[in-house]
């Protein structure tokens, strides 16, 4: 069995990458935006004038696990938009590659016993 180019597929394609279309499975041409990048010192973990650590329940303890989870949370969603936006720059190297790939040979028809020689 053969295989052909579908020029009128590589067309829209072509013309939908262009345009920044976001169609069938073509990445997005920019990024996402990337949440405020704050410096944000880890808390520190309270403890008792005498330097004994507080109790589980006490005010202060609550208050440093409420902050501990805001450094995490915002911390992980910067770090999870970056991770998206590298992944996202690969899918565009690699629909690039594979348009300009299908382009060249949107002229040729390949069956079984066909060589490129």
């Amino acid at each position: 069995m053969g295989w052909k180019i579908n020029n009128d597929s590589l067309q829209i394609t072509e013309t939908a990458w262009e345009r920044g279309l976001p169609i069938a499975d073509l990445p997005s041409r920019s990024d996402l935006s990337l949440p405020p990048n704050e410096k944000f010192d880890l808390p520190a973990k309270p403890t008792n004038p005498d330097g004994s650590p507080l109790e589980p329940d006490s005010a202060k303890m609550r208050s440093y696990r409420e902050n501990l989870s805001q450094f995490f949370t915002k911390s992980n969603r910067y770090k999870k938009t970056v991770q998206k936006n590298a992944e996202l720059h690969s899918l565009r190297c690699d629909t690039h590659i594979k348009l300009m790939t299908a382009k060249k040979f949107q002229d040729y028809e390949v069956s079984e016993r066909s060589s490129f020689e």
